[in-house]
């Protein structure tokens, strides 16, 4: 048990092929990097945002120290946002991680996710990341240029917490999984994102389907119209999306009939 919790320990067996050992190499390399993420994720996060506010059962951790009524209305709007979807914000168990800049987001979430860089959520922590965030405002400004409201971002990253607490729906970043599509998309719908409203996006996604960047807003987009054009014009639930019953392909192929485009 030890040995495979502690690769390097094998290291010690006689008569290793060079092939082996650098095997063993590699992989308590990648244990070591495991190890340091979950210490910071379990202790470092928490030494770094040392300044702590609540709201309900919702725990919001900042580096810097903000006001509570800001904080109260911010959480509010995310409030107002989810009860289109009859989430109760009082069924929800986070905690949320402030931050003006993105260097302790980027540290904190698994590669790849932070090359989005709008928030993120770990839900086997029920951690939810919020970068670039000015609560004063109400606003993400991102590196692009491109901003929205944090209370947009706050509501689509509950969405998450909610799905993993109703669905178990992953543990690996969501747009890795195969069911990426509804996943994210559901949250685009719910909390009615700008993007969906974006003609010009929506467009550029539509008629390049094959060669969609899935780090892209145009992907989120597209997500987000199939899940919209599956509960309205295909009469499907929830349930049916995030138990798997309705497939990518199937919503798609109705949504490029209705926009008249061949696939």
């Amino acid at each position: 048990m030890l040995k495979l919790l502690f690769p390097w320990l094998r290291l010690k067996t006689p008569n290793l092929p060079w092939y082996k050992r650098l095997y063993i190499y590699v992989e308590s390399c990648l244990a070591i990097v495991m190890m340091a993420w979950l210490l910071w994720l379990f202790v470092g996060l928490h030494l770094v945002f040392s300044h702590s506010y609540s709201y309900g059962k919702l725990v919001f951790l900042t580096t810097d120290k903000i006001k509570q009524d800001r904080l109260d209305l911010l959480v509010k709007r995310a409030e107002a946002v989810l009860s289109k979807a009859r989430i109760k914000l009082s069924d929800l168990h986070t905690t949320v991680f402030l931050e003006r800049g993105d260097f302790y987001y980027k540290l904190s979430l698994i590669p790849g996710m932070q090359l989005i860089n709008h928030g993120g959520a770990i839900t086997f922590r029920k951690y939810i990341f919020l970068p670039n965030a000015n609560i004063e405002s109400n606003r993400v400004v991102y590196k692009n240029g491109y901003t929205t409201k944090l209370s947009l971002v706050l509501a689509h990253e509950l969405v998450h917490v909610w799905q993993n607490q109703r669905f178990t729906t992953w543990i690996k970043p969501s747009f890795l999984t195969k069911n990426a599509w509804y996943i994210e998309g559901y949250a685009v719908c719910i909390t009615d994102d700008p993007i969906m409203h974006d003609k010009a996006l929506i467009d550029k996604a539509l008629k390049n389907i094959e060669n969609i960047n899935r780090f892209h807003k145009e992907a989120y987009a597209l997500w987000g119209l199939m899940v919209k054009h599956a509960i309205e014009k295909m009469h499907k639930s929830v349930d049916e999306l995030h138990e798997g019953k309705v497939s990518y392909d199937e919503v798609l192929s109705s949504l490029l009939r209705e926009h008249n485009i061949t696939k």
